[in-house]
């Protein structure tokens, strides 16, 4: 039979629950800091990340429509695929992109 294991000795015990205090307020701290942080960047419980994405991909289209040449994209000269595109204009319509370029 097994021997039953003696109790570890009360001072042993005390030591070992103030190096856990000492632990748990360690990281109550880094806690504290992380938050410091998300609230500097504006990141707070409440804030929704995927509305937050989507405002910024639309701000990104916005921004890249407002960058994007104006005109008859027919008239200009476009990736090797979509050169012969101006002798296409007739079968695709005169103002159509060609379905080459709606891929794009």
């Amino acid at each position: 039979m097994a021997s039953p294991q003696a109790e570890p000795p009360a001072q042993a015990l005390g030591e070992s629950l103030a190096a856990l205090a000492v632990q748990v307020a360690a990281l109550r701290g880094q806690i504290a800091q992380v938050n410091q942080r998300l609230d500097r960047a504006g990141l707070r419980g409440d804030l929704g990340l995927a509305a937050r994405f989507e405002d910024l991909a639309q701000t990104v289209t916005g921004a890249l429509d407002a960058a994007a040449p104006r005109g008859p994209v027919l008239d200009r000269p476009g990736p090797p695929g979509v050169r012969c595109a101006a002798r296409r204009a007739a079968a695709v319509g005169r103002y159509r992109a060609p379905p080459a370029l709606l891929r794009l």
